[in-house]
C-alpha cells in the first residue's frame, strides 16, 4: 500500500489516524529496507568486480613466474 492510498482511507474514514500512523511508518520502514538492501547490492557488486580483477592479476602473475621456471611451457 502506497502512501496516498492510506491517506485516502484515512479521509474516507476507512481506517482511523492510529492505524494509517502505523501503515505510514511501516512503508517508511520498508522504504528504508529498500534502499539499504540496494546499497548493500551494489557494494557487493563492486566486491566481486574487483574481486575478479585481482584474481585475473594473481593469475597473470603465477603465469609469469611459470614462464621464468619452466621457459616455453605454457600453464593450462
Amino acid at each position: 500500500m502506497d502512501r496516498i492510498r492510506i491517506l485516502k482511507k484515512l479521509e474516507a474514514g476507512e481506517i482511523s489516524a492510529e492505524e494509517a500512523d502505523r501503515l505510514l511508518k511501516e512503508l517508511g520502514s520498508q522504504n528504508g529496507f529498500r534502499k539499504q538492501k540496494e546499497e548493500f547490492e551494489e557494494k557487493l557488486n563492486a566486491f566481486v568486480a574487483d574481486l575478479g580483477n585481482f584474481l585475473k592479476t594473481a593469475v597473470r602473475f603465477v603465469e609469469a613466474r611459470i614462464e621464468e621456471v619452466f621457459p616455453g611451457e605454457k600453464a593450462e
